[in-house]
Protein backbone atom coordinates (compact mmCIF):
# COMPACT_ATOMS: atom_id res chain seq x y z
CA UNK A 1 0.00 0.00 0.00
CA UNK A 2 2.88 2.37 0.70
CA UNK A 3 4.08 1.85 -2.88
CA UNK A 4 0.64 2.65 -4.26
CA UNK A 5 0.37 5.74 -2.02
CA UNK A 6 3.71 7.01 -3.27
CA UNK A 7 2.71 6.46 -6.89
CA UNK A 8 -0.73 8.04 -6.57
CA UNK A 9 0.17 10.78 -4.12
CA UNK A 10 -1.38 14.20 -4.57
CA UNK A 11 1.13 16.48 -6.23
CA UNK A 12 -0.35 19.63 -4.75
CA UNK A 13 -3.12 20.44 -2.29
CA UNK A 14 -5.36 22.97 -3.97
CA UNK A 15 -7.25 25.75 -2.25
CA UNK A 16 -10.45 24.15 -3.56
CA UNK A 17 -10.01 21.10 -1.34
CA UNK A 18 -9.31 23.28 1.69
CA UNK A 19 -12.34 25.42 0.90
CA UNK A 20 -14.47 22.30 0.50
CA UNK A 21 -13.37 21.12 3.95
CA UNK A 22 -14.31 24.47 5.51
CA UNK A 23 -17.64 24.37 3.68
CA UNK A 24 -18.26 20.85 4.98
CA UNK A 25 -17.55 21.98 8.56
CA UNK A 26 -19.90 24.97 8.38
CA UNK A 27 -22.57 23.16 6.38
CA UNK A 28 -22.66 20.13 8.67
CA UNK A 29 -22.81 22.25 11.83
CA UNK A 30 -25.61 24.41 10.36
CA UNK A 31 -27.64 21.37 9.32
CA UNK A 32 -27.26 19.74 12.75
CA UNK A 33 -28.05 22.96 14.63
CA UNK A 34 -31.16 23.79 12.60
CA UNK A 35 -32.42 20.21 12.83
CA UNK A 36 -31.84 20.25 16.60
CA UNK A 37 -33.55 23.64 17.01
CA UNK A 38 -36.52 22.37 15.02
CA UNK A 39 -36.84 19.34 17.31
CA UNK A 40 -36.58 21.68 20.32
CA UNK A 41 -39.32 23.85 18.85
CA UNK A 42 -41.58 20.83 18.38
CA UNK A 43 -40.92 19.65 21.96
CA UNK A 44 -41.55 23.07 23.49
CA UNK A 45 -44.69 23.52 21.38
CA UNK A 46 -46.08 20.01 21.78
CA UNK A 47 -49.05 21.52 23.65
CA UNK A 48 -50.78 23.66 21.06
CA UNK A 49 -51.75 27.06 22.47
CA UNK A 50 -51.73 29.17 19.32
CA UNK A 51 -55.55 29.00 19.03
CA UNK A 52 -56.39 30.10 22.59
CA UNK A 53 -57.95 33.52 23.23
CA UNK A 54 -58.83 35.28 26.48
CA UNK A 55 -61.89 37.52 26.15
CA UNK A 56 -63.06 40.31 28.43
CA UNK A 57 -65.13 43.46 28.06
CA UNK A 58 -63.38 46.72 27.16
CA UNK A 59 -62.89 48.79 30.30
CA UNK A 60 -63.45 52.17 28.61
CA UNK A 61 -66.63 51.13 26.82
CA UNK A 62 -68.15 49.51 29.91
CA UNK A 63 -66.86 52.06 32.44
CA UNK A 64 -69.48 52.46 35.17
CA UNK A 65 -71.48 49.55 33.79
CA UNK A 66 -71.53 45.84 34.51
CA UNK A 67 -68.38 44.26 33.04
CA UNK A 68 -69.33 40.68 33.87
CA UNK A 69 -70.57 38.31 31.19
CA UNK A 70 -74.15 37.20 31.57
CA UNK A 71 -75.29 33.67 30.79
CA UNK A 72 -76.91 35.01 27.63
CA UNK A 73 -73.67 36.62 26.49
CA UNK A 74 -71.76 33.40 27.19
CA UNK A 75 -74.28 31.48 25.08
CA UNK A 76 -73.88 33.99 22.24
CA UNK A 77 -70.09 33.49 22.32
CA UNK A 78 -70.54 29.70 22.29
CA UNK A 79 -72.79 29.98 19.22
CA UNK A 80 -70.10 31.65 17.11
CA UNK A 81 -68.75 29.36 14.41
CA UNK A 82 -65.14 30.48 14.91
CA UNK A 83 -65.07 29.14 18.51
CA UNK A 84 -65.08 25.42 19.23
CA UNK A 85 -64.30 25.29 22.98
CA UNK A 86 -65.39 27.78 25.64
CA UNK A 87 -64.71 28.01 29.38
CA UNK A 88 -64.75 30.71 32.06
CA UNK A 89 -62.33 31.91 34.71
CA UNK A 90 -63.03 31.31 38.39
CA UNK A 91 -61.40 33.75 40.84
CA UNK A 92 -60.68 33.68 44.55
CA UNK A 93 -63.06 35.39 46.99
CA UNK A 94 -60.57 35.29 49.84
CA UNK A 95 -57.28 36.98 50.69
CA UNK A 96 -54.08 35.24 49.56
CA UNK A 97 -50.66 36.01 51.06
CA UNK A 98 -47.67 34.39 49.36
CA UNK A 99 -44.30 34.35 51.09
CA UNK A 100 -40.84 32.98 50.31
CA UNK A 101 -37.99 33.56 52.72
CA UNK A 102 -35.55 32.11 50.21
CA UNK A 103 -36.51 34.58 47.48
CA UNK A 104 -37.00 37.40 49.93
CA UNK A 105 -40.58 38.54 49.32
CA UNK A 106 -44.01 38.55 50.94
CA UNK A 107 -46.98 39.87 49.01
CA UNK A 108 -50.71 39.71 48.48
CA UNK A 109 -51.64 37.90 45.28
CA UNK A 110 -54.72 36.51 43.55
CA UNK A 111 -55.63 33.05 42.30
CA UNK A 112 -57.60 32.02 39.24
CA UNK A 113 -58.72 28.70 37.84
CA UNK A 114 -59.51 27.44 34.34
CA UNK A 115 -59.94 23.92 32.97
CA UNK A 116 -56.61 22.16 32.63
CA UNK A 117 -56.99 21.67 28.88
CA UNK A 118 -56.35 25.40 28.34
CA UNK A 119 -53.04 25.59 30.20
CA UNK A 120 -50.87 24.48 27.30
CA UNK A 121 -48.72 22.15 29.40
CA UNK A 122 -48.69 18.70 30.99
CA UNK A 123 -51.43 18.77 33.64
CA UNK A 124 -51.61 15.05 34.42
CA UNK A 125 -50.63 15.71 38.05
CA UNK A 126 -51.96 19.26 38.37
CA UNK A 127 -54.43 18.52 41.15
CA UNK A 128 -54.80 19.06 44.89
CA UNK A 129 -56.10 16.99 47.79
CA UNK A 130 -56.36 17.77 51.48
CA UNK A 131 -52.94 17.59 53.15
CA UNK A 132 -50.97 17.97 49.91
CA UNK A 133 -48.86 20.88 48.70
CA UNK A 134 -50.67 23.32 46.41
CA UNK A 135 -49.39 23.27 42.80
CA UNK A 136 -49.27 26.69 41.17
CA UNK A 137 -48.99 27.48 37.48
CA UNK A 138 -47.51 30.86 36.63
CA UNK A 139 -47.37 32.84 33.45
CA UNK A 140 -43.92 32.76 31.89
CA UNK A 141 -44.06 36.56 31.90
CA UNK A 142 -44.00 36.55 35.71
CA UNK A 143 -40.73 34.64 35.76
CA UNK A 144 -39.29 37.14 33.30
CA UNK A 145 -40.44 40.02 35.52
CA UNK A 146 -38.66 38.43 38.48
CA UNK A 147 -35.43 37.70 36.60
CA UNK A 148 -35.22 41.04 34.79
CA UNK A 149 -36.94 43.35 37.26
CA UNK A 150 -37.23 42.26 40.87
CA UNK A 151 -34.07 40.12 41.18
CA UNK A 152 -31.59 42.75 39.84
CA UNK A 153 -33.12 45.50 42.01
CA UNK A 154 -32.76 43.35 45.16
CA UNK A 155 -29.38 41.83 44.34
CA UNK A 156 -30.88 38.36 43.98
CA UNK A 157 -29.75 35.74 41.45
CA UNK A 158 -31.72 34.81 38.35
CA UNK A 159 -33.73 31.60 38.67
CA UNK A 160 -34.24 29.22 35.74
CA UNK A 161 -37.65 27.66 35.27
CA UNK A 162 -36.25 24.22 36.05
CA UNK A 163 -34.97 25.33 39.48
CA UNK A 164 -37.89 27.36 40.78
CA UNK A 165 -40.06 24.24 40.89
CA UNK A 166 -37.82 22.88 43.65
CA UNK A 167 -38.72 25.74 46.03
CA UNK A 168 -41.61 25.75 48.49
CA UNK A 169 -43.80 28.77 49.19
CA UNK A 170 -45.93 29.65 52.19
CA UNK A 171 -49.55 30.40 51.28
CA UNK A 172 -51.87 32.01 53.84
CA UNK A 173 -55.58 32.01 53.02
CA UNK A 174 -57.79 34.41 55.01
CA UNK A 175 -61.50 35.13 55.03
CA UNK A 176 -64.66 35.03 57.18
CA UNK A 177 -62.58 35.83 60.25
CA UNK A 178 -60.34 32.77 59.95
CA UNK A 179 -57.20 31.78 58.14
CA UNK A 180 -55.17 28.73 57.20
CA UNK A 181 -51.64 28.18 55.91
CA UNK A 182 -50.63 25.87 53.09
CA UNK A 183 -47.39 24.86 51.43
CA UNK A 184 -47.19 25.48 47.70
CA UNK A 185 -44.79 24.99 44.84
CA UNK A 186 -44.48 26.07 41.21
CA UNK A 187 -45.85 23.23 39.10
CA UNK A 188 -44.93 24.86 35.82
CA UNK A 189 -45.21 27.85 33.52
CA UNK A 190 -47.72 28.60 30.82
CA UNK A 191 -47.51 30.98 27.88
CA UNK A 192 -51.28 30.83 27.38
CA UNK A 193 -52.66 32.74 30.36
CA UNK A 194 -51.17 35.75 32.09
CA UNK A 195 -52.28 34.78 35.58
CA UNK A 196 -51.60 32.76 38.75
CA UNK A 197 -53.49 29.48 38.49
CA UNK A 198 -54.36 26.77 41.00
CA UNK A 199 -56.30 23.50 40.61
CA UNK A 200 -60.09 23.69 40.61
CA UNK A 201 -60.24 21.46 43.70
CA UNK A 202 -58.19 23.93 45.74
CA UNK A 203 -60.13 26.93 44.42
CA UNK A 204 -63.47 25.33 45.32
CA UNK A 205 -62.22 24.25 48.74
CA UNK A 206 -61.01 27.74 49.71
CA UNK A 207 -64.00 29.59 48.24
CA UNK A 208 -66.38 27.37 50.20
CA UNK A 209 -64.55 27.87 53.50
CA UNK A 210 -63.04 31.35 53.24
CA UNK A 211 -64.96 33.01 50.40
CA UNK A 212 -66.47 36.41 51.22
CA UNK A 213 -69.75 37.49 49.65
CA UNK A 214 -71.25 36.02 46.53
CA UNK A 215 -69.44 35.37 43.23
CA UNK A 216 -69.02 38.65 41.38
CA UNK A 217 -69.79 37.20 37.98
CA UNK A 218 -67.73 36.00 35.05
CA UNK A 219 -65.14 38.63 34.13
CA UNK A 220 -63.10 36.63 31.61
CA UNK A 221 -63.81 33.93 29.07
CA UNK A 222 -61.24 31.62 27.51
CA UNK A 223 -61.89 30.12 24.09
CA UNK A 224 -60.30 28.08 21.34
CA UNK A 225 -60.61 29.13 17.72
CA UNK A 226 -59.72 27.47 14.46
CA UNK A 227 -59.95 30.81 12.63
CA UNK A 228 -57.53 33.16 14.43
CA UNK A 229 -57.46 35.64 11.55
CA UNK A 230 -61.17 35.57 10.79
CA UNK A 231 -62.67 38.96 9.79
CA UNK A 232 -65.99 37.75 11.21
CA UNK A 233 -64.38 37.24 14.63
CA UNK A 234 -62.79 40.70 14.55
CA UNK A 235 -66.14 42.22 13.61
CA UNK A 236 -67.88 40.31 16.41
CA UNK A 237 -65.46 41.66 19.04
CA UNK A 238 -65.78 45.20 17.74
CA UNK A 239 -69.58 45.13 17.73
CA UNK A 240 -69.80 43.64 21.22
CA UNK A 241 -67.09 45.83 22.72
CA UNK A 242 -64.95 42.86 23.68
CA UNK A 243 -61.19 42.76 23.75
CA UNK A 244 -58.89 39.78 23.73
CA UNK A 245 -55.37 38.78 24.58
CA UNK A 246 -53.47 38.14 21.35
CA UNK A 247 -50.26 36.92 22.99
CA UNK A 248 -50.80 33.36 21.89
CA UNK A 249 -51.61 34.43 18.34
CA UNK A 250 -48.51 36.61 18.23
CA UNK A 251 -46.56 33.66 19.60
CA UNK A 252 -47.92 31.53 16.79
CA UNK A 253 -46.75 34.11 14.25
CA UNK A 254 -43.30 34.06 15.84
CA UNK A 255 -43.22 30.26 15.64
CA UNK A 256 -44.02 30.45 11.93
CA UNK A 257 -41.30 33.07 11.43
CA UNK A 258 -38.75 30.99 13.36
CA UNK A 259 -39.59 27.91 11.33
CA UNK A 260 -39.08 29.90 8.13
CA UNK A 261 -35.69 31.15 9.33
CA UNK A 262 -34.69 27.63 10.39
CA UNK A 263 -35.77 26.34 7.00
CA UNK A 264 -33.67 28.96 5.23
CA UNK A 265 -30.60 28.19 7.38
CA UNK A 266 -31.13 24.45 6.85
CA UNK A 267 -31.24 24.92 3.08
CA UNK A 268 -28.12 27.09 3.32
CA UNK A 269 -26.30 24.37 5.28
CA UNK A 270 -27.38 21.66 2.85
CA UNK A 271 -26.28 23.85 -0.08
CA UNK A 272 -22.84 24.35 1.49
CA UNK A 273 -22.49 20.60 2.03
CA UNK A 274 -23.64 19.91 -1.54
CA UNK A 275 -21.08 22.35 -2.95
CA UNK A 276 -18.40 20.78 -0.76
CA UNK A 277 -19.31 17.32 -2.08
CA UNK A 278 -19.23 18.64 -5.65
CA UNK A 279 -15.76 20.12 -5.08
CA UNK A 280 -14.55 16.84 -3.60
CA UNK A 281 -15.89 14.94 -6.62
CA UNK A 282 -14.16 17.35 -9.00
CA UNK A 283 -10.97 17.11 -6.97
CA UNK A 284 -11.04 13.30 -7.13
CA UNK A 285 -11.75 13.42 -10.87
CA UNK A 286 -8.84 15.78 -11.40
CA UNK A 287 -6.57 13.61 -9.28
CA UNK A 288 -7.60 10.53 -11.26
CA UNK A 289 -6.99 12.23 -14.62
CA UNK A 290 -3.48 13.16 -13.49
CA UNK A 291 -2.67 9.50 -12.76
CA UNK A 292 -4.38 7.65 -15.59
CA UNK A 293 -1.17 5.98 -16.74
CA UNK A 294 -0.20 4.95 -13.23
CA UNK A 295 -3.70 3.58 -12.57
CA UNK A 296 -3.56 1.53 -15.77
CA UNK A 297 -0.17 0.08 -14.84
CA UNK A 298 -1.50 -0.89 -11.38
CA UNK A 299 -4.53 -2.56 -12.96
CA UNK A 300 -2.26 -4.50 -15.34
CA UNK A 301 -0.21 -5.63 -12.33
CA UNK A 302 -3.35 -7.14 -10.82
CA UNK A 303 -4.33 -4.57 -8.20
CA UNK A 304 -8.06 -4.43 -7.41
CA UNK A 305 -9.97 -1.20 -8.27
CA UNK A 306 -11.03 -0.99 -4.62
CA UNK A 307 -7.41 -0.86 -3.46
CA UNK A 308 -6.56 1.79 -6.03
CA UNK A 309 -9.64 3.91 -5.18
CA UNK A 310 -8.81 3.70 -1.47
CA UNK A 311 -5.35 5.08 -2.21
CA UNK A 312 -6.72 7.83 -4.45
CA UNK A 313 -9.14 8.87 -1.71
CA UNK A 314 -6.49 8.98 1.00
CA UNK A 315 -6.40 12.77 1.18
CA UNK A 316 -10.15 13.08 0.75
CA UNK A 317 -10.64 10.63 3.61
CA UNK A 318 -8.52 12.83 5.88
CA UNK A 319 -10.44 15.94 4.77
CA UNK A 320 -13.78 14.25 5.47
CA UNK A 321 -12.62 13.04 8.86
CA UNK A 322 -11.38 16.50 9.83
CA UNK A 323 -14.44 18.25 8.41
CA UNK A 324 -16.89 15.86 10.04
CA UNK A 325 -15.17 15.95 13.44
CA UNK A 326 -14.88 19.74 13.50
CA UNK A 327 -18.44 20.14 12.22
CA UNK A 328 -19.86 17.98 15.01
CA UNK A 329 -17.60 19.70 17.55
CA UNK A 330 -18.78 23.14 16.41
CA UNK A 331 -22.40 21.96 16.67
CA UNK A 332 -21.91 20.62 20.21
CA UNK A 333 -20.08 23.79 21.29
CA UNK A 334 -22.89 26.01 20.01
CA UNK A 335 -25.51 23.89 21.73
CA UNK A 336 -23.70 24.03 25.09
CA UNK A 337 -23.23 27.81 24.86
CA UNK A 338 -26.87 28.37 23.91
CA UNK A 339 -28.11 26.18 26.77
CA UNK A 340 -25.87 27.96 29.27
CA UNK A 341 -27.02 31.38 28.06
CA UNK A 342 -30.68 30.34 28.22
CA UNK A 343 -30.26 28.91 31.72
CA UNK A 344 -28.53 32.08 32.93
CA UNK A 345 -31.55 34.15 31.87
CA UNK A 346 -34.13 31.73 33.20
CA UNK A 347 -35.31 30.57 29.78
CA UNK A 348 -36.51 27.00 29.49
CA UNK A 349 -34.99 24.99 26.64
CA UNK A 350 -35.86 21.52 25.42
CA UNK A 351 -33.06 18.98 25.48
CA UNK A 352 -32.98 17.32 22.09
CA UNK A 353 -31.20 14.04 21.31
CA UNK A 354 -27.57 15.20 21.09
CA UNK A 355 -26.13 11.72 20.60
CA UNK A 356 -28.62 10.98 17.82
CA UNK A 357 -27.66 14.10 15.88
CA UNK A 358 -23.94 13.37 16.31
CA UNK A 359 -24.51 9.83 15.02
CA UNK A 360 -26.47 11.18 12.06
CA UNK A 361 -23.58 13.53 11.25
CA UNK A 362 -21.12 10.64 11.39
CA UNK A 363 -23.35 8.45 9.22
CA UNK A 364 -23.59 11.27 6.70
CA UNK A 365 -19.80 11.57 6.45
CA UNK A 366 -19.39 7.80 6.08
CA UNK A 367 -22.08 7.77 3.41
CA UNK A 368 -20.31 10.56 1.54
CA UNK A 369 -17.03 8.66 1.58
CA UNK A 370 -18.72 5.47 0.30
CA UNK A 371 -20.36 7.49 -2.47
CA UNK A 372 -17.01 8.92 -3.57
CA UNK A 373 -15.35 5.51 -3.42
CA UNK A 374 -18.07 3.90 -5.54
CA UNK A 375 -17.84 6.71 -8.05
CA UNK A 376 -14.08 6.46 -8.47
CA UNK A 377 -14.22 2.64 -8.67
CA UNK A 378 -16.71 2.99 -11.51
CA UNK A 379 -14.42 5.41 -13.33
CA UNK A 380 -11.40 3.09 -12.89
CA UNK A 381 -13.22 0.05 -14.25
Amino acid sequence: MKLIHSILRVRSTTWQSKGATVGLILGLSLVLLTAHFYVDLLQLGRYDTADILIINKQFDRYYGAERSFSETEIDVIKDQSFFYDIAVFQSNRYEVMLQSDRLGFRTLIFFQEVPNRFLGMDTSDFDWKEGEKVPIVLSKDYLALYNYGFAPSQGLPNIPASAIGLMDFDIKISGRGSSRSFKGYIHGFTSTINSILVPSSFMSYCNERFGVGVPSGIKQVIARTDQPGSPAMASFFKDKGYELSRSSLIGSEWVVAIKMVLGFVFVLGVSMMFLSILVFILFVGKHLSEHLSEVQILLDLGYEPKVISTSLLRNIRSALLIGGSLGVTLYLTCRVLINQLATAYGVETAQGPLILFCCLGGIGIIGLYILLQKRIQKQIT
